[in-house]
């Protein structure tokens, strides 16, 4: 009984900081930081296939690719890369944006 009477006073300090996470949680600014924490993971994540669609990419256009300048290719790669991100930010969060 005492252990728990100790616990009952050690943690009465740390309430008020469990009151105000409440609040933290449910503000529109932490939830946006939240969305962009996301979509920076996402992006971080899709970043390897991205690689490998550039190798992929490499391999079919072999005779000329590392002369001939193609910028459609990284752009191709990137709206994509970004598109993938925004829309599995999107399904994560269950459109709650």
């Amino acid at each position: 009984m005492n252990i728990l009477k100790d616990y009952g006073y050690a943690s009465r300090p740390y309430i008020p900081v469990i009151n105000q996470i409440d609040t933290l949680t449910t503000s529109k600014s932490f939830q946006y930081v939240i969305y962009i924490r996301g979509f920076c993971l996402l992006l971080a994540t899709y970043s390897m296939p991205s690689m490998v669609i550039e190798r992929v990419f490499a391999t079919i256009l072999l005779k000329d690719y590392e002369y001939t300048s193609r910028p459609y290719i990284p752009v191709i790669i990137a709206t994509m890369e970004l598109s993938l991100s925004t829309f599995s930010m999107y399904l994560y969060y269950q459109g709650n944006l």
